[in-house]
């Protein structure tokens, strides 16, 4: 992965931010976690719900077994915990939770199925809801294993109650049904995940310059600070950019824009998130290095060098087509504190750009800490 593709997708996914190392599409876990858990939470609690309703205004339901309230009321019990948890609370359950309670839902309706001697069309085709949650919210792997499920269930269901011979009259039908349901659902649903991770990437980047967009700018800004992983923020204008437009037109105002973007990404690590937030304006979110950055994790890291270094390549560069035309950039850093805001971050860092091109642009000015006096400006 290219260190661009590497800062907009860490800008633009939450669940590479807040789940760092967890396989965000491992294939036990569904495509969208909350209406995966709050489907299968709502579905299993209204079902086991229905069970219990059923068996009391039909008591005949429950079999002629003894025990059967016994068994109907266990299963029901537990699944209805299980659901509730993921109906109401579906951010906090783990990532597979939704496979893991649709397969108990599975076994529960085999137990009671066996239980009350149950082979009929409705009970045959009950244990194929499972699947068709699966096939519409699971990955692919998911999917098939809870239809193999959902067949194996009905072949020792009819086994068991009809033998041999109800095996080869009705397995055969459930077969193809739940495994035509789940090839249709699985392959539009991998098909709208690669549309909906498309649209993701196009929205997260520039299209000029291939940098992150201020969308996903503004994201990635917020959850770093909330995480305490931000050393702190660089924002950028270009110096005299509209006389570059009006003076050699747009074409070469891009081209400037490219340059200067290309500069600025060559100075920064991969984690952190380079943006162009519009026009000529441009911001970095300088983030804290991490144990596999390859860098000291406990040393400070200098900010001001940084923004040195791109400050330096920008006034080597010149108009393209016009070598005497030098480039030059206005910055303001500001180092992030504990406890700040977002807001305040950006505040400081665009009061320091201020200054930048107030005392006459072509420099790098650093914001002074929270609470410091206005004289702690300094620049150069």
């Amino acid at each position: 992965m290219s260190r661009a593709s590497q800062q907009r997708r860490t800008a633009s996914d939450p669940d590479v931010r807040a789940r760092p190392g967890v396989p965000r599409h491992a294939w036990w876990t569904a495509r969208d976690h909350v209406p995966a858990a709050r489907a299968v939470g709502v579905m299993t609690t209204a079902a086991s719900l229905y069970t219990i309703l059923n068996g009391i205004v039909s008591p005949e339901t429950m079999g002629t077994r003894p025990g059967g309230w016994v068994v109907t009321g266990t299963f029901a019990v537990v699944v209805v915990c299980c659901g509730l948890f993921l109906a109401v609370a579906p951010r906090r359950a783990p990532g597979w939770a939704p496979a893991a309670l649709a397969g108990l839902a599975g076994l529960m309706v085999l137990v009671l199925d066996l239980w009350t001697d149950d082979a009929s069309f409705g009970g045959q085709i009950y244990l194929g809801w499972p699947a068709l949650f699966a096939a519409f919210h699971l990955r692919p792997l998911a999917a098939w294993l809870l239809t193999a499920q959902a067949v194996a269930a009905d072949v020792v269901l009819v086994g068991v109650e009809e033998g041999t011979v109800g095996i080869f009259r009705d397995s055969p039908a459930h077969l193809v049904t739940f495994c035509l349901i789940t090839a249709l659902l699985t392959t539009a649903g991998e098909r709208q995940e690669r549309l909906t991770a498309t649209l993701r990437a196009q929205a997260a980047e520039d299209a000029l310059t291939g940098l992150t967009s201020r969308r996903a700018y503004d994201s990635a800004l917020t959850a770093h600070v909330q995480a305490g992983t931000v050393d702190g923020l660089l924002l950028v204008d270009v110096d005299s950019f509209k006389a570059v437009n009006d003076t050699h037109g747009h074409p070469t105002g891009d081209a400037v824009l490219r340059i200067v973007a290309g500069e600025l990404r060559a100075v920064c690590r991969a984690e952190d998130v380079v943006a162009r937030l519009g026009g000529d304006e441009f911001a970095v979110v300088l983030v804290r290095s991490g144990p596999d950055s390859g860098q000291d994790a406990g040393a400070e890291r200098d900010l001001r060098a940084v923004a040195d270094r791109f400050h330096r390549a920008v006034a080597a560069s010149s108009v393209p087509g016009d070598r005497s035309h030098r480039l030059s950039i206005s910055a303001g850093i500001a180092r992030a504190e504990v406890g700040e805001s977002a807001e305040d971050l950006v505040a400081r860092a665009d009061a320091a750009l201020y200054t930048a091109k107030r005392a006459g642009r072509d420099r790098v000015v650093d914001a002074p800490p929270v609470g410091a006096v206005n004289g702690g400006w300094s620049g150069r």
